[in-house]
């Protein structure tokens, strides 16, 4: 992990470096990005294929490109209010993702976010946000549910 401090609001912040877990993803089941945790940077999560869950905790402003790629276990992902940007390939490869909720902070989807989300079947989108011709490609039934 890489922390530090804004001199502008006198706040720490921790940012998920990539590829954390080395050999270790496999044993991550759970995960829980606490206050303080402003990025999950490039590949942080990648090939966790056996992670189910991940809470978001409020302060997340940006998932870097692939940080969860191919982590095929996950179902349901509510993503955290205040989040702006969603990288290139950021959920790619979750085979098991039924469900995710946009906030309306989000700003910006890079390209092949949920792509070969196989399974994906409802999108909520909350707000105005620019989403990439290729964010959802792959998706054999897909309902998008804009609230607004």
């Amino acid at each position: 992990m890489h922390h530090s401090f804004n001199r502008d609001t006198g706040t720490y912040s921790t940012d998920i470096q990539p590829d954390i877990f080395g050999i270790h993803k496999d044993m991550i089941r759970n995960v829980v990005l606490e206050s303080g945790v402003t990025v999950v940077g490039t590949c942080a999560f990648l090939d966790c294929g056996n992670l189910r869950n991940v809470e978001f905790c409020p302060g997340i402003v940006e998932i870097e490109d692939y940080a969860f790629r191919n982590c095929g276990s996950i179902v349901t992902l509510e993503l955290p209010d205040g989040l702006k940007h969603i990288g290139n390939g950021t959920f790619s490869g979750c085979t098991g993702l039924r469900n995710v909720h946009i906030p309306r902070s989000v700003r910006y989807i890079g390209h092949g976010a949920f792509t070969n989300c196989t399974r994906l079947k409802d999108v909520w989108l909350y707000g105005d946000c620019m989403v990439e011709h290729d964010t959802f490609d792959d998706m054999p039934v897909l309902h998008f549910m804009d609230t607004e």
